[in-house]
C-alpha cells in the first residue's frame, strides 16, 4: 500500500481537518512519481500545515517541492514553492519559491493586496546577493500560484462546474480552463490494491514563462471520489513532452480511500 514509511524532516501536524474546507488537513503529505513514458522523470511532493486560525479565518501553508530524477540527464530540477491560503478564498496570498537556475540559487516572492488588488514581486539571486526584479503589478484579481492551484482545483472536484483560474507567470497573468465530468471513473493505480472511485477534471492552460515545469495546453486530471478529492494521477504536457503524475505515498489521517468495493452510486 502507499502509507508513508520511514522517517520525515518536517512536522507531521495535528491531522485535523479545515472546519471549512475538507480538502486541507493538517500534516496532510502526499508523494508522486512523475513519468515519462516508462522512465521516471522525477518526484513531487506536496505538504500541508495549518499555520493560522484566528477572528480571520483559517490559514494554511502549502509546500511543493520538485526534484527530476538525477538519473535524467537532460533536465535538472530542484525547487521548492510554497503559497499561504484562506480555506474559503483559496486564492494566493504569499508564495514563495526557491531553486536552482545556472548553479545560482534564485529566489522569487510574491504578495497580493486584495484590498488594492496589487501583487508585489520580488526576485533575487542569493548566490550572487543581486535583487533581480523588484515590481509591483496593479489591478490583479485575486490568483492562484501553483500550490493553490492544485487545491482550488481539490475544493471544486465534488461540484463539477466549468472554472476559469487567473495563475502569475513571471509577470503575466494566464488563464487555465477546467472542466469537471459528471461520470465516476474507476482508476487502477498502484499504489493501490483496488480500484478507486475518481472524478476528472479537463483542463487546457495558457502559461507563460518557466512555472508549472513548462505545462501548457489540455490536461487531464482525477481526484477521489469523497471530500478529500486527493489528487490521484494527471495526464499533461511539459517542456519535455507528455508526462504522467501518479500517487504513490500519502500521510492524511483517517483517509480511506474510495475504493470499487466501497461504491456507492450518486
Amino acid at each position: 500500500m502507499g502509507m508513508l514509511i520511514g522517517m520525515m524532516n518536517f512536522p507531521l501536524g495535528s491531522g485535523s481537518p479545515s472546519s471549512i474546507n475538507p480538502v486541507f488537513q493538517d500534516g496532510e503529505w502526499l508523494q508522486y512519481k512523475v513519468k515519462f513514458g516508462l522512465f521516471r522523470l522525477g518526484t513531487i511532493r506536496f505538504h500541508v500545515r495549518r499555520i493560522c486560525d484566528d477572528a480571520n479565518g483559517e490559514r494554511f501553508k502549502i509546500e511543493m517541492h520538485l526534484d527530476s530524477n538525477p538519473a535524467a540527464f537532460f533536465i535538472n530540477v530542484h525547487e521548492v514553492s510554497s503559497n499561504i491560503v484562506h480555506t474559503k478564498t483559496l486564492y494566493s496570498e504569499e508564495f514563495f519559491r526557491t531553486g536552482v537556475k545556472d548553479g545560482d540559487t534564485v529566489e522569487t516572492i510574491r504578495r497580493y493586496d486584495g484590498e488594492r488588488r496589487l501583487c508585489v514581486i520580488e526576485d533575487y539571486n542569493r548566490t550572487k546577493g543581486e535583487l533581480l526584479r523588484n515590481c509591483v503589478l496593479q489591478g490583479i484579481q485575486p490568483y492562484f500560484d501553483a500550490p493553490a492551484f492544485w487545491f482550488f482545483a481539490r475544493s471544486k472536484a465534488q461540484e463539477r462546474g466549468v472554472y476559469s483560474v487567473r495563475s502569475i507567470m513571471d509577470t503575466s497573468v494566464c488563464v487555465t480552463s477546467l472542466r469537471y465530468a459528471r461520470a465516476i471513473s474507476l482508476l487502477d493505480i498502484g499504489a493501490f490494491e483496488d480500484r478507486i472511485r475518481a472524478r476528472q477534471v479537463i483542463g487546457v492552460a495558457h502559461l507563460v514563462g518557466n512555472s508549472f515545469g513548462g505545462m501548457s495546453g489540455e490536461f487531464r486530471g482525477w481526484f477521489s471520489d469523497d471530500d478529500a478529492a486527493v489528487p490521484l494521477i494527471v495526464h499533461l504536457k511539459l517542456s519535455v513532452g507528455k508526462v504522467v503524475v501518479e500517487l504513490e505515498k500519502w500521510r492524511r489521517l483517517g483517509w480511506e480511500p474510495p475504493t470499487q468495493q466501497k461504491t456507492v452510486w450518486r
